[in-house]
């Protein structure tokens, strides 16, 4: 046996943790090595009961597309309750290398956070406390959390800037397969994945204001231990229209008892509230605040013209947001004080998807 001055457990963790990010199999890594180390050698190596020597580390590295020393950080970030939102099959491989692309990508955040002294915590014991057992409770409890964080009845700016303040880490990175986000818990808080990648050309920004609602729902809301995965999801959509379409300005915005409404208006209450038209009529209807068959029609028409797949009307008004604006700030900083080198500052924002940009001057 190969003796090492590293921690057994850490090393077969993270190399696992690696070859699940580059979604191959043990059989997949023999291959990518040129078969130059046997799989029951690899196996070995994941397992903590080998460890490679000098070369074959540097193989083991280009193959997993990580750097040597990546291998022995001591820390991992271990995530739990994984919870997707997909639309069609995610296979075990997708799902593993997204929870491994994932896991480092936070861990670099909280790493960043520990050095530049700006953790922030997610304080779920003073959320308001109440027991979810319907999607009108769940209503209710979007009202009170608005109220908690002290947002009244406006509409948000950003979603996401405001969940990252209030301690819930966001990763936002293009996924090939047809998955509009996931949440999990971790050590160090809530955490959730947002898909970037673009529907019909288009990046859709409501769309994806309604994911991040959506995955706020799962992580803020405490549902009856008799919920299934149903009354999950129906009371994470309540949640999700209630908090960007809340209920006063939304209807004094939209008026009750509507038999019909225009694609003009529409499209005003979409640039107002920054939701799809998909869930301000959905939010409407929730409300009672439009007939049914105007509903019907509504939905007739937008799959006719296929806005789910392709995007709606008025999408391209909304400008993109830089994606992991919060972890790219505390690179700039760490590097800035001199908490990290440009070159591990160049590899952690290749980890959030990131450019490097040149180093502005410092004062």
């Amino acid at each position: 046996m190969n003796q090492s001055p590293f921690d057994a457990d850490i090393f077969r963790r993270r190399l696992k943790l690696a070859r699940e990010r580059a979604e191959l199999t043990l059989r997949g890594l023999e291959e990518a090595m040129g078969k130059s180390v046997a799989y029951s050698t690899l196996a070995n190596y994941e397992a903590g009961r080998h460890f490679p020597d000098e070369h074959t580390l540097v193989r083991l590295s280009k193959a997993l597309n990580v750097g040597a020393d990546w291998f022995f950080r001591s820390y991992t970030m271990e995530m739990s309750d994984v919870r997707f939102r997909k639309d069609a099959v995610f296979t075990a491989k997708e799902q593993k290398s997204l929870i491994a692309r994932a896991s480092d990508f936070f861990e670099v955040y909280h790493e960043l956070e520990e050095i530049t002294s700006s953790s922030r915590h997610f304080d779920r014991s003073a959320l308001p406390s109440a027991v979810i057992n319907s999607p009108e409770e769940a209503e209710a409890f979007a009202g009170k959390l608005r109220d908690h964080w002290g947002l009244g009845e406006d509409p948000v700016p950003s979603l996401t800037d405001l969940i990252e303040e209030k301690g819930i880490k966001v990763f936002s990175t293009e996924i090939e397969a047809k998955i509009d986000g996931m949440q999990a818990t971790t050590s160090v808080g809530p955490v959730m994945v947002l898909n970037t990648t673009p529907r019909g050309n288009k990046t859709n920004i409501p769309r994806q204001r309604l994911t991040t609602a959506h995955e706020l729902g799962h992580v803020t809301l405490k549902l009856s231990p008799h919920a299934n995965d149903a009354d999950h999801e129906k009371a994470a959509w309540r949640f999700a229209g209630a908090f960007l379409l809340p209920r006063k300005q939304f209807t004094e915005a939209f008026g009750t008892s509507r038999t019909k409404i225009s694609l003009n208006e529409l499209m005003q209450l979409k640039m107002r509230f920054g939701a799809s038209m998909w869930a301000i009529m959905h939010r409407a209807q929730d409300l009672k605040l439009i007939t049914e068959a105007s509903y019907k029609r509504f939905s007739a028409y937008a799959g006719k013209a296929g806005w789910i797949k392709n995007g709606e009307p008025g999408d391209e008004n909304f400008k993109t947001s830089s994606p992991n604006a919060r972890f790219a700030a505390l690179v700039s900083r760490a590097q800035a004080e001199q908490l990290i080198s440009e070159s591990r500052a160049t590899e952690m924002l290749e980890i959030g998807g990131l450019s490097a940009p040149k180093l502005s001057t410092v004062f």
